[in-house]
């Protein structure tokens, strides 16, 4: 697994998602995902700040939105390079 700070997951990434049951401490499914879009990041991050990623979960065929807790990098993706 990658070794990753607070605030590194990008657009592009391999992550692995959790969905929890009611009570948040017990994994309900689990799967891997690619981060299609961030919502809530500032530059810098802000003290506290909520930061969701929009997963496209392989397993599902689906999209849905994580927070960071509920996500771990698995791989990051292709850097591209501006023109």
């Amino acid at each position: 697994m990658v070794t990753e700070k607070e605030d590194d997951i990008n657009i592009g990434d391999l992550v692995k998602w959790f969905d929890y049951y009611a009570e948040g401490d017990i994994v309900q499914d689990a799967g891997h995902g690619l981060v299609l879009r961030v919502l809530g990041r500032s530059q810098p991050p802000l003290p506290g700040e909520t930061v969701l990623y929009l997963v496209h979960r392989a397993s599902r065929y689906g999209q849905e939105w994580y927070a960071r807790a509920d996500i771990d990098l698995l791989a990051e993706g292709a850097v591209k390079k501006k023109a």
